[in-house]
This record gives C-alpha cells, sequence and structure tokens, in this order.
C-alpha cells in the first residue's frame, strides 16, 4: 500500500505568488513547490540468485522542492531553487543486506516555453550530490537532465511526454516519463 502526504510551503507560495502576478503573461502559472513524504508499505523480495531467501522492504521518501520565478516573458518562464530527496530502504530477513538511506541535495534549474497554441515545453538540470554519505566520492557529484512537451487536448485533458538522463544511484536512465 502506498501513501503519500502533499503540502506546500507557505513562504515559497506567497513568494512565488506575489511575482507571478507582478508580469502581464501567458506563461503558466502553476505553483511548483512541495513537500511529499510517501511510504510506500512493505514488499515481498526474492534474491534471484538464492530463491529459498525471501524478505521484505519498506520503503519511505522525503521529497522538498522550491523553485522560484527568476524571470518571465510572454512565452518563457525560467526557474531555480533548492531540491532535497530522502529515500530510506529497511530490509527484514534478507542475509547480507541492511537498511539504506540515499539523499539528494541539488539545485534544480528549469524553463519553460508556452509560445505555441495548445503547446509547452519543459527542461530542467538538477546539478547536485546524490550519495548515501557512507563513501562520498567525486562521482557523486551529478547534473541529472529532464524534458517533457505536453499538449493539451481539451480544456480538461493533457497530454504529456518526456524523457530523463537521470544517474543519481547507479547507471545512465534515459526512459520516456
Amino acid at each position: 500500500m502506498r501513501h503519500s502526504i502533499i503540502a506546500c510551503p507557505a513562504g515559497v507560495l506567497v513568494l512565488a505568488g506575489s511575482l507571478i502576478q507582478a508580469a502581464d503573461v501567458s506563461a503558466p502559472e502553476d505553483v511548483a513547490s512541495h513537500v511529499l513524504y510517501t511510504h510506500a508499505g512493505q514488499s515481498d523480495v526474492t534474491d534471484p540468485d538464492f530463491p529459498d531467501q525471501k524478505g521484505t522492504v519498506a520503503i519511505h521518501e522525503l521529497s522538498v522542492m522550491a523553485p522560484c520565478p527568476l524571470g518571465r516573458s510572454e512565452t518563457w518562464q525560467w526557474f531555480a531553487g533548492p531540491f532535497f530527496e530522502r529515500h530510506q530502504f529497511e530490509f527484514e530477513n534478507i542475509a547480507g543486506v541492511g537498511d539504506t538511506t540515499l539523499y539528494s541535495a541539488a539545485l534544480l534549474l528549469g524553463t519553460v516555453y508556452a509560445g505555441l497554441e495548445s503547446w509547452e515545453f519543459a527542461a530542467s538540470a538538477a546539478p547536485g550530490l546524490y550519495t548515501d554519505f557512507h563513501k562520498t566520492t567525486g562521482d557523486d557529484f551529478k547534473t541529472l537532465v529532464y524534458g517533457a512537451a505536453t499538449r493539451r487536448l481539451s480544456s480538461t485533458v493533457w497530454l504529456t511526454a518526456g524523457a530523463a538522463y537521470d544517474t543519481a544511484f547507479g547507471d545512465p536512465a534515459g526512459e520516456g516519463v
């Protein structure tokens, strides 16, 4: 079972709201700041090398993101702000596997282009530290890159497709979102 709690930091909302209202533009005005906690519950896991060894894992995630507008025009929007994540994995009954916590602390930089009718394009980069803090090396400093295109199909339906280059905790993953 997966449970999520979402809250937006009030101070960031007030600041972003006053900056957004100061400009007369057609770019999107959605607030993107969040504090998100997710508890994914316990899942059964089996070691593929030792099928008789079975256990469970519980996952807890905390994510905080507070981008603030840097600039706006009629069709462009630029933003930057802090991004933090904590991923905790609690393993039970799996020999040789201990609990693991992974951290992300980055600067989120991005832009949104909304100059075409019914289309919006977004791109962001997140240079930062992605580590478990047990053995932090220069390899833990990375830049993750994301992009998305959104097409408005009606006043209530939007279709979005995107791509990511994400090496936060492993090999590159360039998958569509």
